[in-house]
């Protein structure tokens, strides 16, 4: 475990592994602010160091309520930052007064406790009312939690934090593929070797509703590009491909593009998109948030731990659908390749993504007045 050498100003604990992508947003946007110090900690086993986090601001996990007491103890944080709904309760009550300020985000309505007896607040409850602002996802949550007697002054219905994610660069000629306009087409970024036969099989099914359908495929790694190919080939797809320059013609069913250097470009011309890494229980999924930023309707697969989070928030707003196989994907991207139901669900995506921003700055806004003494 690497320990931070000082004291910091903000210890900022993503309460599982789900939480990771929105706290590693906003300790970006901190590391905007120069002058603080930062210690991060997770409830849940991970390795940051794919993330771009710093070695010297990483604690660990903090599994029980003595880690957390030695972190406070050893780095004497002015200020919490708790990201999540899985807000340990013991953890909280030991080290409240030796905070200045608690701050708690990202908690939905399903963690607030309902009192089992009217007159006696439970550990959770104390430690909810320990926070002094908590941002929720929305107003629901806000009447459970006033339920608890917590000041509406504490409470802020904001929405869900943003997760780490960029507007991803469109690069190249933008009027390269203008001859695609008001071509039905889906696309599948950063497919996995062993997602390849479902997702052929799926655009398969769809060409037998859609005859001109197109597919543009993207390897996650530039490794499995001559796999891709010939396996195309061996489906009997006509298949154009970047790597020897080649264009899709009018008799091209498949596509096959670049890995990952030019995703932006494939998710800006399809009005669907399936992510990869999704459909199998190993291998790295897609962070769903570049794919919603640019205003696509997503579709995924049930293996998605590390950007949990994300995604069931993007299906709850109606931005993204789950499926299981070749059948489901394909009944999937007909039914939102469908231009309104493509504009609803990509409007939600990027209205999602907006307001995540706009509750992003909100904390952080609230954060730098707590550590300058502001009211």
């Amino acid at each position: 475990m690497t320990m931070p050498h000082n004291a910091v100003d903000i210890w900022l604990h993503a309460a599982s592994a789900a939480d990771i992508s929105a706290s590693l947003a906003l300790y970006e946007r901190l590391l905007q602010q120069d002058g603080f110090d930062f210690v991060l900690s997770c409830g849940d086993d991970i390795v940051l160091d794919h993330l771009g986090v710093a070695g010297d601001d990483y604690f660990g996990r903090i599994p029980e309520q003595w880690t957390a007491q030695k972190l406070v103890r050893d780095h004497s944080p002015k200020e919490l930052i708790w990201i999540g709904s899985k807000v340990h309760a013991n953890t909280i009550l030991a080290v409240r007064s030796k905070l200045d300020h608690m701050v708690l985000a990202n908690i939905d309505a399903d963690a607030i406790p309902h009192r089992r007896i009217k007159f006696i607040p439970m550990p959770l409850e104390r430690a909810l009312r320990s926070f002094s602002d908590i941002f929720c996802a929305d107003g629901d949550t806000a009447a459970r939690l006033h339920m608890l007697n917590i000041s509406d002054a504490h409470i802020h219905p904001v929405g869900s934090l943003q997760s780490q994610t960029s507007v991803p660069a469109l690069l190249g000629d933008p009027e390269e593929f203008n001859d695609l306009k008001g071509r039905p087409m889906w696309t599948a970024v950063s497919l996995q070797r062993e997602e390849l036969a479902a997702v052929l099989n799926a655009h398969r099914l769809i060409m037998r509703e859609s005859h001109r359908s197109l597919l543009l495929l993207s390897p996650s790694s530039a490794k499995d590009e001559e796999h891709f190919w010939q396996t195309c080939q061996d489906y009997g797809f006509t298949t154009a491909r970047r790597l020897d320059d080649d264009m899709p013609q009018a008799r091209t069913q498949v596509f096959l593009a670049d890995s990952n250097d030019e995703m932006a470009r494939w998710l800006s011309l399809s009005p669907v998109a399936f992510l990869g890494g999704s459909l199998i229980g190993r291998g790295k999924e897609c962070n769903p948030l570049p794919a919603a930023s640019l205003g696509c309707a997503i579709l995924y697969g049930p293996n998605i731990k590390n950007h949990l989070s994300a995604y069931s928030n993007l299906a709850g707003v109606g931005a993204a659908r789950i499926i299981q196989d070749s059948d489901s994907l394909a009944s999937a991207v007909l039914h939102s390749s469908a231009p309104e139901q493509a504009a609803k669900m990509g409007c939600a995506a990027w209205e999602f993504v907006t307001r995540g921003a706009e509750a992003t700055e909100a904390i952080y806004a609230t954060i730098m007045r707590n550590l300058k003494g502001e009211p």
